[in-house]
């Protein structure tokens, strides 16, 4: 069976030589060395740069001129995200669900954006749906008809005399 094994492994061990040109992995390695191992390493150091709000404010301010053919998102860049430094994450609050998706599709364009201007690949964008006010009311025809009754006292006083429940 180490027969076997041994027998696997010689080809992989072995340069591959057509032509005259080496094409083992173990070669191109070498030949990169420790070049290679160093332009990797200034790669890193580059993409992990300190980030500011200074820094993203002025990205984000920035941005809508890259997306001129989608003018209905502009007022979105209008508002400074929130930064949350600890996790670096960039919070963008919208309005809506429809510009929640709207952003959303733009969303890897925004962040590859905003990394390579930021110079750090560990920055990451994030929508949220603001809560809406309309959502605490009552929009049942019921509810409704309470409200502008508490709005109007002459509503509320027909009501009264009709003898309406809703009032």
């Amino acid at each position: 069976m180490e027969a076997q094994q041994q027998q696997a492994e010689k080809p992989l061990k072995q340069a591959v030589k057509r032509g005259g040109v080496d094409l083992s992995l173990g070669a191109a390695l070498s030949k990169k060395g420790a070049q290679g191992v160093q332009q990797v390493q200034e790669t890193v150091r580059k993409r992990t740069s300190e980030v500011t709000e200074d820094g993203i404010r002025k990205l984000w301010n920035s941005f809508p001129s890259q997306i001129r053919e989608m003018q209905s998102l502009h007022f979105v860049f209008a508002k400074q995200p929130a930064w949350d430094a600890e996790n670096k994450i960039i919070s963008v609050e919208v309005d809506s669900r429809v510009m929640a998706e709207q952003l959303n599709s733009i969303l890897p364009r925004l962040t590859k954006y905003m990394r390579d201007g930021l110079q750090n690949d560990t920055v990451n964008i994030e929508t949220k749906i603001a809560e809406s006010h309309l959502s605490s009311r009552d929009l049942t025809p019921k509810g409704k008809a309470q409200a502008m009754a508490k709005k109007n006292e002459k509503l509320r006083d027909l009501c009264r005399r009709l003898n309406l429940e809703f009032a």
